[in-house]
């Protein structure tokens, strides 16, 4: 036969009161976590784009320096002609001939593969036109000063490229 102990609870576990209590609490805690992680995926895919085609511009310009060639990064929507916009992709050739296209001969140094659906990037020169190739001279110098904006929702990252090459993040 079974005894139970003088000291012992019968009732021990949780009640309804302080399970739907516990689950108020959860809702509420996620309610305002879900919104603030989701601008944080979004905030962490617009840095990735923008630090890969850093990247590939900081490459694109070493390279033209190196070789003495024309070195052009252009929009890709197919990973081997310049063709598209930004936000599906780019390349990265030596341009050996000048003409701003991949011919037989030139190398496809890098490429990008596709942008996530979502995340835009934009390539403007000073007069706010659009801009699908940054060319590098032999000297790894830019024709003009361009701005690239990479945004996703409400997040974005602005890139200045100078005539000097250079890259800077802001």
């Amino acid at each position: 036969m079974l005894k139970l102990d003088q000291n012992s609870d019968i009732n021990s576990g949780f009640s309804l009161i302080e399970l739907l209590v516990t689950i108020a609490i959860l809702a509420i805690l996620l309610a305002v976590a879900v919104p603030s992680f989701a601008t944080y995926l979004d905030r962490s895919k617009v840095d990735t784009v923008s630090m890969n085609l850093k990247s590939d511009l900081v490459s694109a310009r070493s390279e033209a320096s190196k070789t003495g060639f024309r070195t052009t990064l252009c929009a890709s929507d197919d990973e081997q002609q310049c063709s598209g916009t930004f936000s599906q992709g780019w390349i990265v050739f030596r341009d050996t001939n000048g003409d701003g296209t991949v011919n037989n001969n030139e190398s496809i140094l890098k490429v990008s593969g596709r942008i996530e659906a979502g995340t835009t990037v934009k390539a403007l020169a000073g007069d706010d036109s659009s801009v699908t190739q940054m060319v590098y001279n032999y000297r790894g110098f830019l024709n003009s000063e361009l701005t690239v904006e990479v945004s996703r929702n409400n997040s974005s990252q602005i890139l200045d490229l100078k005539k000097s090459g250079r890259v800077v993040l802001k």
